[in-house]
């Protein structure tokens, strides 16, 4: 069995979060005093799914005082850029000035956990276009970062049916990678070989790839490709 590999960067993330925790169940009881009731046919016109997870997940935020809000109901709602966290049928959208990184651990989330042990981590403030919104990183290097900018597309068509229009809105995810390589910020495209071209060292990394079997289905085939190549090549 191939033994996972937890990146430092993650460790220390989980670490200082977890020390600044204060009061972590008074405060989550506190963001739902002025909760909206949850509709889940808000986007019924819209065919897709507008979350980052199939199923909602157990996580920790965290806001720019320092303080952990632990064991929410939680996902992301990419289509309007938002953690959104739910109790019974209560619903709150977070406030993206007031929190600044979401912690998704495999405890309470061992469905999620097929390929990786790592942690989820999303930040705001990493997307050059807009310091509100969150990314996933995927990779934290020295001299290499490599995050997932969480997109939809939407397309719609028009219907007729005996006479009658309607508009059919269909959702697409369609992630973007933001890479950073000795400080410079540049978009990395929407796939291995896009971020491969940015980089450099092509047939290399390609033979890398070949002789580990990497499929890049989970963004931990990302990680260990990252982590790769700032060790063993001159960027």
């Amino acid at each position: 069995m191939k033994k996972l590999h937890i990146p430092i960067w993650i460790l220390t993330i989980v670490f200082i979060c977890s020390c600044l925790t204060i009061h972590g169940q008074d405060k989550k009881d506190m963001l739902f005093l002025n909760a909206e009731t949850y509709n889940p046919s808000k986007y019924k016109d819209k065919i897709g799914n507008i979350y980052y997870f199939e199923h909602w997940v157990i996580g920790n935020a965290f806001d720019i005082s320092g303080e952990a809000y632990e064991n929410l109901f939680m996902n992301y709602n990419i289509f309007e850029s938002q953690w959104e966290t739910r109790w019974m049928d209560k619903i709150v959208a977070l406030d993206p000035s007031i929190f600044w990184c979401i912690i998704v651990d495999k405890e309470f989330n061992d469905h999620m956990w097929k390929f990786t042990d790592d942690s989820f981590v999303f930040i705001r403030g990493l997307l050059p276009k807009d310091e509100n919104r969150f990314a996933k990183v995927i990779y934290n290097g020295k001299d290499l970062k490599l995050y997932k900018d969480m997109q939809i597309i939407e397309s719609s068509e028009k219907l007729f049916d005996k006479g009658k229009s309607s508009v059919l809105t269909r959702l697409y995810r369609r992630d973007k990678y933001v890479l950073f390589k000795k400080g410079k910020i540049m978009d990395a495209g929407y796939s291995l070989f896009d971020i491969i071209n940015k980089i450099g060292y092509r047939e290399e990394i390609l033979k890398f790839v070949e002789e580990n079997q990497m499929k890049f289905s989970e963004d931990h085939d990302f990680t260990t490709l990252m982590y790769h190549i700032e060790t063993n090549f001159k960027l």
